[in-house]
């Protein structure tokens, strides 16, 4: 048996973080977790994650 991660957009973490640093760039560096969640294919636990870790501005850049 098999078994996978369910990720629909099959999109790995460093995608991720590509997408949302993208996204923040177009949106002069500040976004809320909902304008994350609505403005990009990027999974909500992602964006929970990256928002709960002291580092997440920095990993961004």
């Amino acid at each position: 048996m098999h078994t996978q991660r369910s990720d629909t957009s099959k999109n790995t973490t460093a995608s991720h973080k590509a997408t949302v640093r993208q996204f923040l760039r177009t949106h002069d560096e500040v976004a809320s977790k909902d304008e994350l969640r609505a403005g990009t294919d990027v999974p909500a636990w992602y964006i929970d994650q990256i928002a709960s870790t002291n580092t997440f501005y920095t990993s961004l850049n």
